[in-house]
């Protein structure tokens, strides 16, 4: 269960407030501290590390994201 760069995400900007939004993640960051804003890239992150403020998503329509305002999208079988 990753995170990986392309996946679709439910993303929610105005820091989690506004309504859910389809999008793709186009780049991934995990900072070295805590509400920095810039980090190392990685490709892929395990899902349960993708919580807080230490994990940045840039995001196709042109955001990012802290990891709290994001959330997998789950498709039924």
């Amino acid at each position: 269960h990753k995170l990986i760069v392309g996946y679709h995400v439910q993303w929610r900007g105005a820091f989690g407030h506004d309504p859910q939004e389809e999008v793709q993640v186009t780049g991934i960051q995990v900072s070295y501290i805590a509400d920095d804003k810039e980090g190392y890239d990685v490709k892929e992150i395990d899902w349960n590390s993708v919580v807080g403020r230490d994990i940045i998503v840039d995001l196709d329509n042109g955001r990012w994201a802290w990891a709290f305002q994001i959330s997998r999208i789950e498709y039924a079988n």
